[in-house]
């Protein structure tokens, strides 16, 4: 199902599973934790014509339990 086919949006958490089903269509930023999945993603989507930009952000990652920042 491509909804948002034609639509420009940004799509965290888009760099896999369900946020990257949702994103197909769509002409997209989209956000990850590691900087490979997005990059990853962004192929899965089109590439550049339908990928505008990808971001990662590696203090967004959860915290392990017992891992203290």
């Amino acid at each position: 199902m491509r909804r948002f086919e034609g639509k420009t949006a940004i799509a965290t958490g888009a760099s896999r599973g369900i946020g990257l089903a949702i994103a197909e269509g769509a002409r997209v930023v989209i956000t990850g934790r590691t900087k490979d999945t997005p990059d990853q993603a962004a192929a899965v989507l089109g590439g550049p014509a339908h990928v505008l930009g990808v971001a990662w952000c590696p203090a967004c990652r959860p915290r392990h339990a017992g891992h203290h920042a």
